[in-house]
């Protein structure tokens, strides 16, 4: 069921565990949410299965007048307090995914998914028919697939399995998150052998991962693994 909030009297309460309403508002400052009481409850879900990290909703309810603006979709379901994009730092977007597909299941939710691979998010909504997306922002809009394997509880997000790279293509960004909208924090000049220590899909790369900390006298940070081989 959709609910209408006022942010200025409800914003500080908890709508489930971590989630106050607050943080589905619309961005224009509006002070009315409308907000359906599953999706908290999906969101809750997801953060349980991704170690209990922390989600950003980085768009939630959207006026018409805002939704919009931004060139949102004329019948977007955030407009009906029905979606929410999401990120968690540490969690891959497919990992998201899967498990969006395992709480919407849990809740008996056929609901949407949506990941966007270049902008690194996701798209969740509870709408009555089951829609998987991706959008892999070439312009062409989100593209139907299959979907993603729901997941076990937790995820971890850090691969224990640890391994060595050789560098192939210098010079070569360390970023600071996996993809490439994430800023510069280093450059490798030189071929050599470094560790990673987890992976993750993101922006501009086929796979992401993660330096371990002060190798060779690079700092800890993400760089393209299509620009290295097994050591």
């Amino acid at each position: 069921m959709v609910k209408t909030y006022s942010k200025s009297k409800d914003g500080k309460n908890n709508i489930t565990q971590n989630f106050q309403i607050t943080e589905f508002a619309c961005k224009d400052g509006t002070d009315s949410i409308l907000l359906d009481d599953n999706l908290p409850k999906v969101l809750q879900r997801i953060r349980e299965l991704t170690g209990n990290k922390a989600i950003t909703i980085t768009s939630g309810y959207r006026t018409p007048e805002y939704n919009k603006k931004i060139s949102g979709a004329a019948n977007s379901y955030h407009t009906k307090g029905m979606a929410a994009d999401i990120t968690i730092s540490g969690i891959s977007t497919v990992d998201i995914c899967r498990a969006a597909e395992t709480a919407l299941s849990e809740h008996k939710i056929s609901g949407g998914i949506c990941l966007y691979t270049k902008q690194n998010f996701v798209h969740v909504d509870t709408r009555e028919a089951k829609w998987r997306g991706q959008d892999d922002g070439d312009g062409r809009g989100a593209k139907n697939v299959s979907g993603w394997p729901p997941v076990s509880n937790p995820i971890n997000p850090i691969n224990p399995t640890s391994y060595d790279v050789r560098i192939t293509g210098v010079p070569l960004n360390i970023r600071t998150g996996a993809g490439t909208n994430h800023p510069i924090c280093g450059t490798i000049k030189d071929k050599g052998i470094f560790t990673i220590i987890e992976e993750a899909t993101g922006a501009g790369a086929t796979k992401w991962g993660k330096l371990k900390a002060e190798q060779n006298g690079i700092q800890a940070g993400w760089i393209s693994l299509d620009f290295t081989e097994r050591a």
